[in-house]
């Protein structure tokens, strides 16, 4: 219509969108009502337009394999962001993972991708971070974005900021550890953050302690500043040192999302590769956390 502003043609482009997708529903027995409550319509991603698109449906949904998302994040990632603000995307792995590995979800969720798929049956770190991610909320599989990636000018390529939350955690002991088939170990811990780009950096360890797993004690504080506190995931590993060039074995595994971590004494369960819960052992942390001006704060804030 003449004189008609920007948001209601964009308005009526997605109505008419609705009626053609509608419309070809007449050979389905199935009520359109229904249809309206369970479905989500696939469309092709226009990569030429992404976040630029001015009628997207918040029922539509367009899927990307990992190889086209990466080349997207690349190229137009504040794009990437705006379009999953207003529609569904879905990252799968690409094809060629004939071994059902996996890519690490993080950059997909830190882009706002709503559903990031991954093959199950390997167990290792993405599946980690994937059980990790849904453990607040309940576990129900839905989680809301932070507010600062609702934010117009969020850019998740963004690679500097200030921290709002410094996490400090001290490792005192661990609990029980399995053995490496009938070897005793030489326990230490490894500690990662995984969450925004921003909050990127190199693994912490704590010395390794020799020919003790039943109860090994390190007592070592360590300070990790966190500007995206509420995306990030804290990973706590514990492996058997191992001279060089023998690499160091896999132990046991906790992550969490930082959100949920509290403050105070707390004993770590470890799980093993598979995500099992491995009887008994544990790792016993105490975890504070300081705002921007160093004082300390009950939890993360997220």
């Amino acid at each position: 219509a003449a004189g008609a502003s920007a948001g209601d043609k964009a308005a009526i482009a997605a109505k008419m969108r609705e009626d053609d997708y509608y419309g070809k529903l007449k050979t389905v027995s199935v009520a359109r009502e229904l249809a309206e409550l369970i479905h989500l319509h696939n469309v092709k991603l226009d990569e030429d337009a992404v976040g630029s698109q001015k009628s997207l449906l918040y029922w539509e949904m367009s899927s990307v394999s990992e190889l086209k998302f990466q080349k997207l994040a690349r190229t137009a990632a504040t794009g990437v962001a705006k379009h999953t603000g207003q529609q569904l995307l879905r990252v799968y792995p690409k094809g060629t993972r004939i071994d059902s590995s996996n890519y690490s979800p993080m950059t997909a969720w830190n882009h706002g991708a709503q559903v990031v798929a991954l093959n199950y049956q390997t167990h290792a770190m993405p599946l980690w971070l994937n059980d990790a991610r849904f453990r607040d909320n309940g576990g129900c599989g839905w989680l809301l974005k932070p507010a600062f990636m609702m934010r117009p000018n969020y850019n998740p390529a963004l690679h500097a900021g200030m921290p709002a939350r410094t996490l400090q955690v001290h490792i005192l002991s661990g609990w029980k550890l399995p053995k490496i088939g009938k070897e005793v170990i030489d326990p230490f811990v490894e500690l990662r953050i995984y969450g925004h780009d921003v909050d990127k950096r190199k693994s912490i360890l704590t010395r390794h302690v020799e020919d003790n797993g039943y109860n090994p004690v390190w007592d070592q504080k360590f300070s990790i500043p966190l500007v995206h506190p509420e995306s990030a995931i804290f990973v706590l590993l514990v492996k058997d040192h191992d001279r060089f060039p023998n690499p160091d074995d896999f132990v046991g595994q906790c992550a969490v999302p930082v959100p949920c971590l509290r403050s105070g004494y707390r004993s770590v369960p470890l799980k093993d590769a598979n995500g099992r819960r491995i009887p008994d052992a544990s790792v016993l942390c105490r975890f504070t956390f300081e705002d921007a001006r160093g004082g300390a704060v009950a939890s993360s804030g997220a």
